[in-house]
Order: structure tokens, then C-alpha cells, then sequence
């Protein structure tokens, strides 16, 4: 600064010597060294470690002097300090990355839905993902193996549970490989106590990622899922969380039964099974999400009995028709754009 007012004199000096500070911290602290450290991440990274480290470690001591005198006139002024610090980084801004990812090429479509999988993992609720009750295939506990292992033939189910008078009442799973033992034994008149494995019980409002550990860690593959009142809300499987990240898992006995099937560019059947929330992601529908977990719920709410098939009613810019009735169940929903969209 001084050089440049003895140049151009005291006031023309002073902004000239500016300017060039300016441009100079801007293109040798700034630009260069960041367009470098772009070009060649790793090299760059490990050629400052070492000095990195060391001026870390020399400095700490005037960093925690400077951080307790600032916090100091913090407190002075009435400026409470909360104990730690916030994340370098949040889950919003990573969410945020990922996406800039796939627009620039770094990752696939694919690759990005499953890392936002993996956030939305801790936060789900078993009862989202579970079999509900209706769909549950059990046996009572009166019935013999060879009744048992012609529905395990039947149904291709690994693993049955097994219930006392109702379903409220499950007692036990019957796993697969073990009637096939028996039957290789030639032991079919075994009673099915003997085979009962006892059954891992947890609430509907257990977090996915939790009961994804207790599973891993107590070698159980299904657990039974209990409602408020202690009965039978549904069945999970170690398979049906996998599911949450990686997306649907089938083997050669699942049948094949679109959750999404497109008509035409304004017609849609759906499962009446999946939630509000991926029926409005999936078709850019604003169907309401106010205390209905599933789109047949919210049918039902919309009627406010049960309905009949073929009936409709407008909500959220489409028109829902109940396309087939499952005894008392909604099974698929016709959803039509509405022509205003």
C-alpha cells in the first residue's frame, strides 16, 4: 500500500493498491490453488497433509485462546453458546450433492434413488413397509404336517406362521426346511409344537433401520408386527427392508403384478397398497397425505364407506376409480388425469 501511494499519491494509491491486493489474493489464494487441487485431488492432498497436520497442531493453542476470549464477549453481550458445534455437512446438502451427481453424469439414476433410500431409511416406520394383516398366509395350530407341508407346496412360502384361534393369536413360524426334514425322515405324524420356532414380536412404530440390526444380530429373518391394542397389524421380512433400499427383490415363485400400470399418457392402474406418498411421486399427483398411510385408505376415507367397483370420485387432480374389489379390500385403483392438468 505504501508503495502504490508513493506511485500515484495518497487517494488514487490507496484504491489502486486495493484493487491489486484484490486480484492478487483472489488468483494466487483462491482461484490457483483451488483450479490445482481440482486437477489433482490426490497428489495435492497428500503433498499438504504433512504441513496441513503440523500447523493444526501448532496453532491449536492460539485457536483455543482466541475460541475462549470470543466466547467470553459472546456471554458478555448475552449471547448463549450451545455446547459442540453444528455438522461440517448436513443431510440435505448431501442429498443436494447427489443430485448435482446425476446431472452431471457421476452417478446413475439408479445409484442416486438408493442413496436417498439410505436417508430415508432410519426415518421409516415398519408399519410402511410390512405385509398387513389381510395379506398374511398363516395356518392354525390344529392342523397336521401333511396339511401344512401341501400349503407350504401351494403357496411357496419359506416361512408360516402359525396361530392359536385367530391370527391375533400367532404362537410360532414353521420354516419350510424343517417339514422337508421331516418328511425325509419319514416322521409326518411329528405334532407341529415340535416344529414351532418362536416368533420375534415388534411394534408398528418400531424405525426400519433398528429392527434391521435386531434381525441381523438375532439371526431372525420375519417378525411379527403388533398394533396399539397387542394384536396382529402384519408380518416383515428381513427381504421387505432390503426392499426399502435396493427396491423390489423377486425370486422365481413371486408373481409378477405391477404396482404401476400405464394405460395410456392419462391412465394409470395402481396397487391400491402403495402409500400417497410414492402414488404422488411416481404420477405428479397431489393426493392428500392428512392420516391415510396407502391410496385404498384414502379411497376409503373419500367415500366414507365401501365402495362398489367402478365407482369414482375426483381428489388431488385425478379421478379415482376403483378398478377390482378384494372381498371388502380395495385391490386396483384406475386413476385418471383430470383434463385441467
Amino acid at each position: 500500500t505504501a508503495l502504490f501511494i508513493a506511485i500515484f499519491g495518497p487517494e488514487r494509491g490507496l484504491w489502486v493498491a486495493t484493487i491489486v491486493i484484490t486480484l492478487v489474493l483472489l488468483l494466487f489464494g483462491e482461484i490457483t490453488p483451488k483450479t490445482l487441487a481440482a486437477q489433482s485431488p490426490e497428489k495435492v492432498a497428500m503433498r499438504v497433509s504433512r504441513p496441513t497436520s503440523f500447523l493444526v497442531t501448532a496453532l491449536a493453542p492460539v485457536v483455543k485462546v482466541f475460541t475462549a476470549l470470543s466466547g467470553l464477549l459472546l456471554r458478555l453481550v448475552g449471547v448463549e453458546i450451545t455446547a459442540g458445534h453444528d455438522p461440517y455437512i448436513t443431510e440435505q446438502e448431501l442429498r443436494t450433492i447427489v443430485n448435482v451427481g446425476e446431472q452431471q453424469g457421476i452417478l446413475e439414476e439408479e445409484e442416486r434413488a438408493m442413496i436417498h433410500s439410505v436417508f430415508e431409511f432410519g426415518d421409516t416406520e415398519v408399519h410402511t413397509v410390512m405385509r398387513p394383516r389381510i395379506d398374511i398366509f398363516g395356518i392354525p395350530r390344529h392342523c397336521s404336517i401333511s396339511e401344512i407341508l401341501a400349503s407350504v407346496i401351494k403357496e411357496g412360502f419359506s416361512r408360516i406362521p402359525v396361530y392359536e384361534e385367530t391370527i391375533d393369536d400367532i404362537v410360532g413360524i414353521v420354516y419350510a426346511k424343517d417339514l422337508l426334514r421331516l418328511c425325509f425322515e419319514k416322521k409326518t405324524n411329528t405334532s407341529i409344537r415340535e416344529l414351532l420356532r418362536p416368533a420375534y414380536y415388534v411394534p408398528e412404530s418400531k424405525k426400519v433401520n433398528e429392527l434391521f440390526r435386531e434381525l441381523q444380530k438375532e439371526r431372525v429373518h420375519m417378525a411379527v408386527v403388533l398394533d396399539e391394542f397387542g394384536g396382529t397389524a402384519g408380518i416383515v421380512t428381513i427381504e421387505d427392508l432390503m426392499e426399502e433400499i435396493f427396491g423390489e427383490i423377486e425370486d422365481e415363485y413371486d408373481q409378477e403384478d405391477a404396482k404401476f400400470l400405464p394405460i395410456n399418457a392419462d391412465t394409470t392402474i395402481i396397487d391400491a397398497r402403495l402409500t400417497i406418498e410414492e402414488v404422488n411421486a411416481q404420477l405428479g399427483l397431489h393426493l392428500p397425505e392428512n392420516g391415510d398411510e396407502t391410496v385404498g385408505g384414502l379411497i376409503f376415507s373419500l367415500f366414507g364407506r365401501i365402495p362398489g367397483e367402478g365407482e369414482q370420485i375426483a381428489c388431488g387432480g385425478a379421478n379415482l376409480i376403483v378398478e377390482r374389489m378384494d372381498g371388502r379390500r380395495v385391490a386396483k385403483i384406475r386413476i385418471q388425469r383430470s383434463l385441467s392438468d
